[in-house]
This record gives C-alpha cells, sequence and structure tokens, in this order.
C-alpha cells in the first residue's frame, strides 16, 4: 500500500461536492473505486486540479 497523500484535495473536492454528507461522499467514493484506474485516476485528478483552482482564487481574493 502506498501513500496517497497527494489525492486528499481530490477527497476534500468530492466532500464538499458532497455538500459534506458523509453517507454520500462514501457512495462517490464507492462508485470511484469502482472505476478503471485509468478513469478513476482521471477523476481524482480533475477533482485535485479543481480544489487546487479553487484555493488559488481564494488566496488571490483573501490577498486583494
Amino acid at each position: 500500500m502506498g501513500v496517497h497523500t497527494h489525492l486528499v484535495p481530490a477527497f476534500q473536492a468530492l466532500l464538499e461536492r458532497s455538500d459534506g454528507n458523509l453517507p454520500r461522499f462514501y457512495e462517490e467514493a464507492r462508485r470511484l473505486a469502482a472505476l478503471p484506474p485509468t478513469e478513476r485516476h482521471a477523476m481524482l485528478d480533475a477533482l485535485r486540479q479543481h480544489a487546487e483552482l479553487r484555493a488559488a482564487a481564494e488566496h488571490s481574493a483573501a490577498s486583494n
């Protein structure tokens, strides 16, 4: 088992997309787990990128 800390932002974005609803989050995580690896990694990467862009925008807005 490897360390997947780089995926934390993706799962944080997934939790936000689930409106903080843990049962919904877990269902979405199960759906991701059922995807073929290439598709799953693409989805997680898209979620991670979205989270990073959102964080950058929030940081930029806070510094203005």
